[in-house]
């Protein structure tokens, strides 16, 4: 049952116009810092490309992503109290765990994802041709990976989480962003 919830949320927050303009508003965020015309960035001799670069612009992304990330966690944890099919839910067989765990796990697979393609795009931006080649270092995927693996994914689920717990504890998306704020 986990995995049919699980399967409902992804679809559900792919079919919805929110995600593509998150997605497409991280990207273009992304890709413009990662040209060195955005907030942040390389400063003197540092490489537009250089690791602590990458990390920092990932890390600013959060902020960027943190109220359009509530938006998904709260409809997920809110949507079927509003809609007062709730009830029909918990007359089902379904374990409270499978419910809350696959609702949250799906939205944290789309958040992550609308994530993974900012950070493509940020990738991309070092090989613009109008960028100087003294500013460009090479490529490496590393910082890239480590970035996501260590700092930005667990970042996104703890975070999530909090707001999952707030707004299934609340059942108001407007306490959620408060929570956020």
């Amino acid at each position: 049952m986990w995995k049919a919830i699980f399967w409902f949320e992804v679809r559900y927050h792919l079919r919805q116009p929110l995600f593509y303009l998150v997605t497409f508003f991280l990207s273009v965020l992304l890709f413009i810092a990662g040209t060195g015309h955005g907030p942040g960035g390389a400063v003197g001799r540092l490489h537009l490309n250089a690791p602590a670069v990458i990390l920092e612009l990932l890390v600013k992304g959060i902020f960027l992503v943190l109220f359009l990330m509530t938006a998904f966690v709260a409809s997920a944890a809110v949507r079927d109290f509003d809609r007062r099919t709730s009830e029909l839910f918990f007359s089902k067989p379904i374990s409270r765990f499978d419910y809350l765990t696959g609702r949250f796990a799906g939205t944290m697979v789309v958040c992550t994802l609308a994530y993974l393609v900012g950070a493509g795009s940020l990738a991309a931006s070092a090989f613009m041709p109008w960028l100087d080649p003294a500013r460009v270092g090479p490529f490496r995927l590393a910082p890239f990976a480590f970035g996501l693996g260590v700092l930005i994914v667990p970042t996104l689920v703890a975070l999530g989480a909090a707001f999952y717990a707030l707004a299934s504890w609340t059942r108001s998306t407007l306490a959620t962003y408060f929570g956020v704020v």
